[in-house]
C-alpha cells in the first residue's frame, strides 16, 4: 500500500495548475544560466498609489535582509504568481562575491546582433516587453584591484554599453530584472484584450563574457 506522505506529494504535483508549471520552467531557464547563489526578490506596480516592496526587507528597523537561493525563489512562485495577477511586476537581483550581472536594458533585435558582433557574449537574453529585450552579462570581478577602483570600473561599463545598446538611464551596476514566466503589466503593453505580455527567455547559454572581463 502505498505510504500516506509519497500519496500526498504525488497528489500535489498532480493538481498543480499549468501556469505554475510553466513558470517554474521559465525559472529554471533563467537561474541556471545565472547560477548565482542568492537573489533579492522586489515587487513595483504601475499604480503610484500601490507601494512596491522588498520580499527579504526586514520587518525589523536596520534588521538584516534576507536572500533567497534558487529552490527559495521556486516555492516562492504561487505567491509571485498571486501578486503578479493583482498587477505587480516582479523582479530578480542576483548577488554573487565572485561575479557582477550587468544588466544591458531595453535594447532590440537588432542592436542585439550588433553587439553579439562586437564580441560581447550574454548569459541570458529575455524578451520583457513585445520588441524589447533584456540582456544579462556574467562578469567576474577583478580581486587585483581595490574593491572601490573594480565597482567604478563595473559601474562605467554599465553606462557604456547601455548608452550604446540600450536605456542609458541604466547606470547602477547592481540592478535588478525581470523574472521570466510572468508578464509586465505595465498598461502600454497591454494588448486590445487587456492582456499583458510575458516575459520570456530567448537565450540561456551561461556563458561569462570574456571582452567584458577584460575591462575590468
Amino acid at each position: 500500500m502505498e505510504e500516506p506522505e509519497r500519496r500526498k506529494d504525488r497528489d500535489r504535483w498532480a493538481f498543480k495548475p499549468a501556469h505554475l508549471t510553466a513558470k517554474e520552467k521559465s525559472w529554471e531557464r533563467q537561474a541556471t544560466a545565472l547560477d548565482a547563489p542568492k537573489y533579492r526578490i522586489t515587487l513595483t506596480h504601475p499604480d503610484p498609489e500601490k507601494k512596491g516592496f522588498n520580499l527579504g526587507k526586514s520587518k525589523e528597523p536596520n534588521g538584516p535582509e534576507q536572500f533567497f537561493t534558487n529552490e527559495d525563489v521556486k516555492e516562492k512562485i504561487p505567491f509571485l504568481s498571486a501578486k503578479n495577477a493583482q498587477g505587480y511586476n516582479i523582479y530578480v537581483t542576483p548577488t554573487n562575491i565572485q561575479h557582477h550581472f550587468i544588466v544591458l536594458d531595453d535594447t532590440t533585435q537588432e542592436k542585439l546582433i550588433e553587439f553579439k558582433k562586437d564580441g560581447f557574449k550574454p548569459t541570458l537574453v529575455q524578451e520583457s516587453s513585445p520588441g524589447n529585450f533584456q540582456a544579462i552579462f556574467k562578469v567576474p570581478k577583478n580581486r587585483n584591484i581595490e574593491i572601490s577602483v573594480e565597482q567604478s570600473a563595473a559601474t562605467d561599463l554599465v553606462k557604456i554599453i547601455n548608452k550604446r545598446y540600450g536605456d542609458p538611464k541604466i547606470i547602477n551596476v547592481v540592478h535588478p530584472f525581470r523574472m521570466a514566466g510572468f508578464t509586465n503589466t505595465k498598461p502600454k503593453y497591454k494588448d486590445e484584450k487587456g492582456n499583458a505580455p510575458f516575459v520570456k527567455v530567448h537565450q540561456d547559454s551561461g556563458e561569462l563574457c570574456s571582452k567584458m572581463d577584460k575591462s575590468l
